[in-house]
């Protein structure tokens, strides 16, 4: 595929929407503030092995808050080196369900004409027939995804470990809402879809969840994850400055070699990969708290011709990949497809 055609599918994100003035400082806030809600209450415990490949072989990235994050030299996967004894201490802040109340009220149209139907559109690539299949989203939040997925067709349900979030989505969309781990949603029930939108990033061990989800999925069922991209080219650039940085709530930060290494220790086979992201809005907010409009401008106009390159790059921010069953049949290698 060549740049021209990048660019023709490329689809815009609104800047002024999703990077609004002070949205750095915004997100430096929130982070602290969770930080010292660990602090303060039952605090941290250490890590000293990759939680995919268990490798106590690493490298240093860098240090936010006095937390190490550093990168396994096995598998590639980032992670830090400090996580909250419980994540409660995280998630049950009164303030939580307030901070997700006030986001669903600034952005929640423009989130699902722009990104909610682009995901559905994505599962429908594998499930083009919706209706009638039932769709769990792991860390729901406030549930603008699902009204999409309703919207196409599917039988909708969510998981989120906030309890004041949970009865409030659950409320809003008269749908069940569970507040408690995947262990322990009623065991009878099986899914066709069950999705992990930045989610996969706040899990202790994320091998046991893909483990313990892929037992959920009924037969020709998939697993659609978004996380961030620790091999992003505006990490690289921002570092620890970046909003995906936050050593309270993401735990782990994956690369591609440590989704293969992931899907191997779950014995999933990934069926489709990508990344596609918002580094050049994310640049911009960078340089306008450096206050330097002359880089700030530059990034905004170069958005929707340059962030494509570094999406077909395997560099933006986020990652998008789908797991399914292993195949069985020796003749069919599990395969990796980019968009």
């Amino acid at each position: 595929m060549g740049y021209s055609d990048h660019i023709k599918q490329f689809l815009n994100i609104d800047l002024s929407s999703m990077r609004p003035p002070g949205f750095l400082k915004m997100c430096e806030g929130w982070a602290s503030s969770k930080h010292a809600a660990v602090a303060h209450r039952r605090g941290w415990k250490a890590v000293s092995q990759c939680p995919v490949c268990s490798s106590d072989k690493f490298k240093p990235c860098f240090e936010k808050f006095k937390v190490s994050i550093v990168q396994c030299t096995n598998c590639g996967l980032g992670y830090s080196t400090q996580i909250p004894r419980f994540t409660e201490d995280v998630y049950a802040d009164e303030s939580y369900l307030s901070e997700m109340e006030q986001s669903y009220e600034k952005n929640c149209a423009y989130r699902k004409e722009r990104f909610g139907r682009e995901r559905v559109a994505l599962i429908e690539r594998y499930l083009p027939e919706p209706h009638g299949k039932k769709l769990l989203d792991l860390g729901c939040g406030t549930g603008w995804f699902l009204e999409c997925a309703k919207e196409a067709g599917f039988d909708i349900y969510g998981q989120e470990l906030s309890p004041a979030l949970a009865k409030w989505t659950s409320r809003r969309l008269n749908i069940p809402v569970w507040d408690c781990d995947l262990a322990k949603i009623p065991g009878e029930m099986t899914f066709d879809v069950m999705t992990m939108f930045d989610l996969l990033e706040h899990v202790e061990d994320p091998v046991a969840l893909i483990r313990m989800v892929k037992v959920r999925l009924s037969p020709g069922g998939i697993i659609v994850v978004f996380t961030p991209n620790l091999d992003a080219y505006s990490i690289s650039i921002m570092r620890e400055h970046s909003s995906l940085i936050v050593p309270s709530e993401h735990l782990t930060y994956f690369t591609e070699s440590s989704v293969r290494m992931l899907s191997e220790k779950a014995q999933m086979s990934i069926e489709f990969f990508c990344t596609s992201g918002i580094d050049l809005g994310d640049l911009k907010a960078y340089y306008d708290e450096l206050n330097d409009p002359m880089m700030a401008r530059a990034c905004e106009r170069l958005y929707a011709t340059l962030q494509p390159v570094i999406d077909a790059a395997g560099a933006a921010n986020h990652m998008r990949f789908i797991l399914m069953h292993r195949r069985r049949s020796p003749d069919v290698s599990p395969g990796v497809y980019r968009a």
